[in-house]
């Protein structure tokens, strides 16, 4: 070794022999993968010295025969992807070895990537013919025809995503080499912008560029790819990424363009063409002067080269169209704030904002993942109050960069104030308002202020027909406007509602922007009258959808406030289906009433409210019913009407799905007294039923039934049918829970009669279900099962899933007891409906009556568990009236386990609860087991049935 040092090591401590055996023996693929866990990187790549050593040179060969054994090796079992990366490598090294590349190309077809393994075989052929001039030979050859004309074999699923640049040549290319142009004879410009280090997501939108601007072409067709999105949606870095990842495919020159379309200063083509030509190699003196010829002379150019251009920041299709090169060895990729529907033919990627994870991978990338992932929650808010906008994101992390001692908390908390938001999203030469500025600048007048005002009202998706009343316009006009708005990405068209008709998004961020604009160029007045006008207007639509439902009990007790119907047949047409329209308008419906509840419009916020009380309750939506009221009724200080009637309605919420005595209670006090300041009897009416019902749930039986009777008095006394079909079936449950089943069942009756072709369905199942227990206490079964059957019917039919679930109950309970047969099914389907909803409350009321099924099939163990969940349940809402039926089962199921004193517990506290309710045919029935426990095991049918308030 000369002046040098002798290193002796056991051969067993050295990479280079471990791989050489593992080499010898590769028969499977764990060997092949211990072999390729030791290679890493190039040989003594650290050891400058040794660059040029022959030695080097012989472990590049070496390596070319351990990839050929191990590719017979990996392709046999289907693993062919495992060795691609290893395979890349050591093609590189070995650029002209066709051995080598060939392997390659044979790897590439066995893990399922076809066109990689062509356009492979078309760079070497280049290669070959460039560098040594030979054509390729008989390995290469058969490599690219088992490739071009055999599938690929099974595989296993490969490990990531392809990294072999795309090469854009056609088979004819391929297949003559000869031809392939002497590029170095002309200027290659390479006018890319810098690629961005910290890109992030976009995976499918990068894959599908890369395909349809890299993969096999159609013949004589040139790929253009176009993207579009609203501004700061990262359409360029987008394009340049993928331009960077393609520049290798276009080896002739990557052309860069800014057309300037969102600024105003629009390219002109023609110095655009010029410029275009002189990066070529065309002296400027031989440039024409019209622009056709200069069309003519820049494709002239690009033909039979590999070019890539990219047009950024496109106005318009003219704009673009005389940019496009006509040679099919060229591509071209387009972004725009248009949506250039003018340009056929074109592989078009439309991005929207990021998804979620994407936008903190990027904020990640920027500020340090370890800072991230420390503030995860905070980081999160950041990105959301950005809302996805890659541009925004970008700058909230800049300045985060710069400041690495503010925490993310910190600063998120600056950004939720939406006032100041757009403020701090800038940071030097970015800023997002600035990117929402070049898009409203190009707007004509109308457009602006439409826009404008649109950014008023705290709202999602909307419907065509809102512009035009805030701009009081046909509903044809601002359509068009619409038109406009969208394709200067300031508003996105998300598809259509329920109802059939567009619907349309403003991005957040955008929305604060058109919120600024409104502040500085409109007045107050015209920003209050546009709210009120819209407020309005969804207070029109709301009252005339809720007149068409078949589902409210409460009567609409309206107050004073301003309607405003929508332009032309607007209502006719979205209100043919009101259940479609409620739910096409249910989120903004919400947003509204709380904007304008903080906004200072009572009289508006508490009148919509009431208006969605049917849907609310025909949907069962109890947390927008809360919601929404409470913040009408805080705005509603100094307007006794609108508190009266908030207070009524979030009593009666209170009853659902089932009864809650206190809150319902509360409420039903408080509507009592302000009904009777507002003198509105029909009010106090209501507000006394919804009290009845209260006390007898809370087990006051005949106070309650007092309430209720002077509810029917004052009813009658003023002539409101409406009232008195709720008071007849309320008096029913009450008189149920009491035990007189036949003054129920006059009551409930009288419901049927008054509800029968009528729309208040809401009551109709109440009574059906109750006059269907009723009949179930009194024996008479048939009846009890039709009254029941009919109930269930209507549920389903309305969609109203708790009560079907409750019917469900009844039916197969009363079928267990009763030794039908379908009983069990329709218990197993109330079950799964109580798991479907995955409420505790659901699946309570379900056990409940399943442990009826399991005492009637001699498992009072199980029962007894099932008992004992419900009653929980059951205490915790304060449902007396259902409390007591799970507890006199429990007492059975004690009984039945030979637990006597347990069982005289649960009768015990059952009987103090009947007594409560005032149902003495129960208290003497608890009695009788009390006095004698010996007989208290499973009394049949008239023991338990299903029940949940009316």
């Amino acid at each position: 070794m000369g002046d040098g040092y002798s290193l002796r090591v056991d051969r067993s401590r050295v990479d280079l022999w471990l791989f050489r055996e593992l080499v010898r023996d590769a028969r499977d693929h764990e060997t092949v993968t211990q072999a390729l866990a030791l290679w890493r990187g190039e040989p003594l790549a650290e050891l400058t010295p040794l660059a040029c050593h022959p030695w080097r040179s012989d472990l590049a060969v070496e390596r070319g025969a351990a990839l050929s054994r191990f590719a017979d090796v990996v392709v046999t079992v289907g693993r062919a992807a495992d060795v691609l990366a290893f395979a890349q490598c050591t093609a590189r090294a070995l650029p002209l070895d066709e051995r080598i590349q060939a392997t390659l190309i044979r790897l590439y077809h066995a893990a399922g990537r076809r066109a990689d393994a062509l356009l492979t075989y078309r760079a070497v052929c280049e290669r070959l013919h460039v560098d040594l001039g030979v054509a390729p030979g008989p390995d290469l050859r058969a490599a690219h025809d088992v490739a071009l004309h055999t599938d690929p074999p099974h595989t296993a699923p490969p490990v990531g995503p392809s990294t072999a640049p795309a090469r854009p040549f056609t088979a004819a290319e391929s297949a003559e080499p000869a031809r392939v142009r002497e590029a170095w004879q002309l200027p290659v410009p390479a006018q890319l912008p810098a690629g961005i280090g910290d890109f992030a997501g976009r995976l499918a939108q990068v894959e599908t560029l890369l395909e349809a601007l890299g993969g096999c072409k159609a013949a004589g067709v040139t790929p253009v790819a176009v993207i579009t999105g609203m501004g700061g949606v990262g359409k360029t870095t987008l394009a340049v990424h993928v331009a960077h990842r393609l520049a290798d495919a276009y080896p002739d020159g990557q052309l860069y363009v800014d057309l300037h379309g969102a600024d105003g200063g629009s390219a002109n083509p023609a110095a655009v063409l010029s410029r275009m030509l002189i990066a070529l190699g065309v002296d400027g003196a031989l440039i024409p002067k019209e622009i056709d010829d200069r069309v003519a002379l820049y494709r002239s150019q690009v033909a039979g080269r590999r070019i890539l251009v990219v047009l950024d920041n496109a106005a318009e299709e003219e704009q673009v169209r005389s940019l496009l090169p006509g040679a099919p060895s060229c591509a071209a990729v387009v972004t725009s704030r248009s949506r250039l529907t003018g340009l056929s033919g074109v592989r078009r990627v439309d991005l929207d904002v990021f998804a979620p994870e994407e936008a903190l991978e990027l904020l990640g990338r920027i500020v340090g993942e370890q800072r991230v992932r420390a503030e995860g929650e905070a980081a999160c808010g950041i990105v959301e109050a950005c809302g996805h906008i890659p541009l925004a994101v970008r700058v909230a992390g800049a300045r985060l960069a710069v400041r690495p001692r503010l925490g993310l908390a910190r600063f998120g908390r600056q950004l939720a104030d939406e006032s100041r938001r757009l403020d701090q999203l800038a940071t030097g030469d970015l800023t997002v308002r600035a990117t929402f500025r070049l898009s409203y600048a190009s707007l004509p007048a109308p457009a602006r202020q439409g826009f404008r005002l649109l950014g008023l009202l705290d709202i999602g998706d909307f419907a065509g027909w809102l512009l035009a009343v805030l701009l009081e316009e046909s509903l044809e006009r601002s359509e068009r406007l619409l038109d406009i708005l969208a394709e200067a990405q300031l508003v996105t068209m998300t598809g259509e509602d329920a109802t059939g008709g567009p619907r349309y998004r403003m991005h957040d961020l955008i929305r604060l922007y058109a919120r600024e604009l409104a502040e500085a160029e409109d007045t107050e007045e015209t920003r209050r009258a546009a709210r009120i006008r819209a407020y309005g207007a969804w207070l029109a639509l709301a009252e005339s959808a809720d007149q068409l439902l078949a589902y409210r009990t409460l009567i609409p007790l309206r107050g004073p406030a301003a309607r405003h119907e929508p332009p032309g047949d607007t209502m006719a047409g979205m209100l043919a289906d009101p259940v479609r329209w409620f739910q096409s308008e249910r989120v903004n419906l919400s947003a509204v009433i709380l904007q304008a509840s903080r906004g200072g419009h009572a009289d508006l916020a508490w009148n919509l409210a009431d208006a969605c009380v049917g849907f609310y309750e025909m949907r069962e939506m109890l947390d927008e019913w809360r919601i929404t009221h409470t913040a009408a009724m805080a705005a509603c200080a100094d307007d006794v009407h609108g508190r009266a009637v908030l207070a009524r309605n979030l009593s009666y919420q209170s009853s659902l799905p089932i009864v809650q005595p206190l809150v319902m209670r509360r409420h039903a006090e408080s509507a009592l007294e302000l009904f009777r300041q507002a003198g509105n009897p029909q009010g106090e009416a209501e507000a006394l039923v919804l009290l009845g019902t209260a006390l007898t749930a809370d087990g006051l039986g005949e106070e309650g039934l007092q309430r209720l009777h002077q509810a029917r008095d004052l009813a009658v006394s003023v002539g409101h049918g409406v009232s008195l079909i709720f008071i007849h079936a309320v008096l029913g449950f009450a008189y149920r829970e009491q035990g007189e089943l036949e003054t129920a069942s006059n009551h409930l009756e009288r419901v049927l009669e008054l509800t029968d072709g009528r729309r208040a369905c809401r009551l109709r199942l109440m009574a059906l279900r109750s006059l269907g227990m009723v009949r179930h206490y009194q024996g008479r079964l048939e009846e009890s099962r039709a009254v029941l059957l009919e109930g269930l019917n209507l549920a389903q039919r309305l969609g109203v899933r708790f009560k079907e679930l409750l019917f469900l109950l009844v039916i197969g309970e009363s079928g267990v007891l009763t030794g039908r047969p379908n009983g069990v099914d329709y218990l197993a389907r109330a079950w799964a409906l109580a798991e479907e909803t995955g409420g505790e409350f659901a699946r309570a009321l379900a056990l409940r009556s399943l442990a009826t099924l399991d005492l009637a099939e001699g498992r009072p163990a199980k029962a007894r568990d099932r008992l004992l969940f419900s009653l929980g349940v059951f205490r915790r809402h304060g449902v007396h009236h259902i409390e007591v039926m799970a507890l006199k089962a429990l007492g059975h199921a004690w009984t039945l386990l030979g637990c006597t004193a347990e069982a005289r517990q649960a009768w015990e506290e059952a009987r103090t609860l009947y007594q409560r309710l005032g149902n003495r045919t129960q208290v003497a029935a608890i009695d009788e087991l009390i006095g004698g426990p010996a007989r208290g095991g499973w009394p049949g049918r008239a023991s338990v049935t299903a029940g949940s308030g009316p």
